[in-house]
């Protein structure tokens, strides 16, 4: 699920004030909390969370992400804009994000049907899954996907949100640990 909330020109995310106002909301959106939940713990929004500008804040849970936008003061004609524009400006970074969990889920899940698999197909396998994620580390994990810097932020958010860099590591670390496996019985069976 990905929101973008608009919110009236009193809004300013630089005040301390105005986030905790606003964070539950902020929290519930990124998190797809229903109406009657009992929200964010006080003090924090339990999701990777930034102030992008002090008319934007934005979050990135496991389900979902989330801005809150603010008007700016007086009759500005950017107002109007300013929702479609964080929509559909920020959603490229979003969705990259996303992709790339999407792609070590499933990496990390045909590394576990390795562990399981017990026959001489696994090496091949394991090489099939090797070349697959050096096509990933190449061409889809991006370090950096915009030479803007509050998109380039929103980006590095979104990849914390997810979990994308901790999932890259997790799985590079089992193929790691299969093919030591592979080579142990290898010598094992030379021996």
């Amino acid at each position: 699920v990905y929101t973008v909330a608009r919110l009236g020109p009193e809004v300013d995310f630089a005040d301390p004030a105005a986030r905790a106002q606003t964070g539950p909301l902020l929290a519930a959106l990124a998190q797809v909390e229903e109406p009657g939940h009992a929200g964010a713990p006080i003090g924090a929004l339990g999701v990777a969370n930034t102030v992008l500008n002090r008319r934007h804040w934005a979050a990135v849970g496991q389900l979902a992400a989330a801005h809150l936008v603010a008007d700016q003061p007086g009759d500005h004609p950017f107002n109007e804009q300013r929702l479609p524009r964080v929509r559909d400006k920020y959603f490229i970074q979003y969705i990259l994000a996303l992709l790339q969990r999407l792609v070590t889920q499933r990496a990390i899940g045909r590394a576990g049907a390795l562990l399981a698999d017990d026959n001489p197909r696994v090496a091949s396998a394991l090489d099939d899954l090797r070349a697959d994620l050096l096509r990933f580390a190449v061409g889809g994990a991006f370090t950096q996907v915009s030479t803007r810097h509050a998109l380039h932020r929103y980006y590095r958010l979104a990849r914390r949100g997810l979990d994308v860099p901790r999932a890259w590591s997790g799985v590079r670390r089992a193929v790691a640990d299969i093919d030591a496996r592979l080579t142990q019985r290898r010598q094992g069976l030379v021996a």
